[in-house]
């Protein structure tokens, strides 16, 4: 149960911080301020894990070196280019080409 909520606690304030951090200046301590209780608890839910005999997130893949590598380089890198494409894409086609908004969607629809 511990873990659960060290997780949950961690993950719900680094997005809600990083939520705040990208609206206005009003909002940005309470979202710096998220972030850094977010990080805290993420360290508290890693520690927690490592400790216990039956984590709710085993973290035994990450002694592996090539599980490492594999995330932390390619695989990273890979998703980040493929998932950029559908963001990227559409702009190009309107500011680079003039093309309208239905055309650009209409291109990257497949």
């Amino acid at each position: 149960m511990r873990g659960f909520v060290y997780t949950a606690a961690s993950l719900v304030a680094l997005i809600q911080g990083l939520s705040f951090i990208g609206e206005t200046q009003a909002h940005r301590i309470a979202g710096v301020a998220l972030v850094c209780g977010g990080m805290v608890a993420g360290v508290l839910a890693v520690r927690h894990a490592r400790r216990h005999p039956t984590p709710l997130l085993d973290l035994a893949a990450t002694k592996e070196p090539t599980f490492v590598l594999s995330t932390l380089s390619a695989g990273l890198l890979g998703r980040i280019a493929i998932q950029a494409t559908p963001f990227l894409l559409p702009l190009m086609f309107q500011i680079g080409f003039g093309d309208s908004a239905f055309k650009s969607g209409m291109m990257v629809l497949v």
